[in-house]
């Protein structure tokens, strides 16, 4: 495998990588209907914790990508991109859908109910566009626009892209 190669399916984990989250374990968010309980944490600190479960969620994607990575570089690059759809679902989406559970059952500090559940539908959107198309994910990073722009609006630092 060449360097353009190399780059070209960096290029893609980075695109998918960018700006995650997630967590770090398996689980699932199925339904696009999410409640969010009013939480005993005051926001600060509701956002403190919001961004370590995204964090260590973008820290594993990354591992698990950059190893993957690793593994396949020297094949052709059609099997390199055909990797990269698997990946989604192997690495993106499981982390997704915890980071969505954890986050939902943190509870929203009292008054942001409505904003962190806005924010968490957005992100059950976008992890349904990725379930649907991995492949089609890949090229349209504006699968998670919408929950990027809620969560910085809100104030995470690593929590609503991908």
């Amino acid at each position: 495998m060449n360097i353009r190669q190399s780059l070209i399916f960096l290029g893609l984990a980075v695109l998918l990588l960018g700006g995650g989250c997630g967590s770090d374990s398996a689980g699932g968010s199925e339904s696009t209907e999410i409640t969010v309980e009013t939480g005993s944490l005051p926001k600060a600190q509701f956002l403190k914790r919001a961004d370590v479960i995204c964090g260590k969620a973008l820290y594993k994607m990354r591992r698990t990508f950059q190893t993957r990575f690793i593994e396949i570089k020297d094949r052709p690059l059609a099997e390199q991109r055909a990797e990269v759809p698997r990946l989604v679902r192997r690495a993106l989406i499981p982390a997704i859908e915890v980071q969505i559970d954890r986050l939902s059952s943190l509870g929203a500090p009292a008054g942001d109910e409505g904003e962190i559940t806005a924010f968490l539908e957005a992100m059950v959107q976008g992890l349904a566009k990725a379930k649907e198309d991995p492949s089609g994910f890949i090229g349209n990073p504006e699968s998670f626009a919408k929950p990027r722009r809620l969560g910085e609006a809100y104030g995470f630092a690593s929590c609503g892209g991908v």
